[in-house]
This record gives structure tokens, C-alpha cells and sequence, in this order.
């Protein structure tokens, strides 16, 4: 079976679908990179793009679980350990989504989302933390944190609330 993994859309096709709609596997990926939406028999096909995803967190072990469920959910995965190194990174490379801890050294989820409600607010950001003192969630929150999880947390509730960001977005 072949099949043809085009990057820029993130988008996986085999022949047998391009063939099952009556175009050819060529035709589709050409409209892909013009970035328009393949029309197959008067039918526009909308495809899931991959979003490139920033994570912000300084502990090792929760960047690895969340870059592997987003990876394997089709997403571009950035990792940075602060918010200041994220930043950065966002400036050097925009992503489609932001997700934060709270509390990180160097410039914690605070400085975090105001920074980024400031230099990109468009940006939806997704914040949580292992250290639900206080009412950190609910600043998180009125600071403009599209969603707020306390770890741990699952796997399908996190990819929920990507979702529902990036259809906002």
C-alpha cells in the first residue's frame, strides 16, 4: 500500500483513497501545498492540519509524556524548560498553542501567559501545575488560559481541551 506523508499539511493519504474518490494522489497533494482544500466531485475535502504545539515546563518527565501524547496525536511538539526560553522560542518559531506550568524558575506560568497575551494574543494557552496552592488555576484563568488542568491529569482530557483551543484559534 503506498502512501505519501506531505509535511506542511501534516497530512497522511494512500493511493487506494485517492483512488476510492475518483482523483489521483498528486492532484490532492498539489492542492494541499497551494494550501487549498482539494475539490473531489464538486466535494471540498477538509483536512486535520497538524498544529506545532509549545510545551513549557521545567521537569523532563512531564515534557516527555506530554511530547509523546502529542506527537502521537499528529502534533508538532517545542519544548522549552521556562517561560522566558519560551518565549523566545515562540518568537523564533510561532506556535499554533501554547501549554505551561505555573511554576517554573526564570519567569514562571504567571509571566508566562501575560507576556504572551501581550506579544501574541492570539496564542491560546493551556495552563496547569503539580502545585495547586491558592487560587493559581483560577489567576491562570482571568489571565486568559483558554483551559487549566492540575496534574496529574489524563491524557484524553488534555487532548480535549487541545482541540477545543485550536478551534478557537
Amino acid at each position: 500500500m503506498g502512501s505519501l506523508h506531505n509535511k506542511s499539511a501534516g497530512v497522511l493519504l494512500s493511493r487506494h483513497v485517492a483512488a476510492a474518490l475518483g482523483t489521483s494522489l498528486s492532484e490532492i497533494v498539489a492542492a494541499i501545498e497551494l494550501d487549498q482544500p482539494p475539490n473531489i466531485n464538486g466535494t471540498e475535502l477538509k483536512f486535520y492540519r497538524m498544529a506545532k504545539i509549545l510545551v513549557i515546563d521545567d521537569e523532563p518527565s512531564v515534557t516527555a509524556s506530554l511530547e509523546q501524547a502529542l506527537r502521537m496525536a499528529g502534533h508538532k511538539v517545542m519544548l522549552a524548560a521556562n517561560g522566558l526560553e519560551g518565549t523566545k522560542q515562540h518568537s523564533a518559531e510561532p506556535a499554533d498553542l501554547v501549554i505551561t506550568d505555573m511554576f517554573m524558575p526564570e519567569q514562571d506560568g504567571v509571566q508566562t501567559i501575560l507576556q504572551f497575551r501581550k506579544l501574541f494574543p492570539g496564542v491560546p494557552v493551556i495552563a496547569m501545575t503539580g502545585n495547586p496552592n491558592g487560587d493559581i488555576l483560577t489567576v491562570a484563568q482571568r489571565l486568559g488560559a483558554v483551559a487549566v488542568f492540575e496534574k496529574p491529569f489524563s491524557t484524553d482530557e488534555l487532548l480535549k481541551a487541545v482541540d477545543k483551543a485550536l478551534k478557537r484559534g
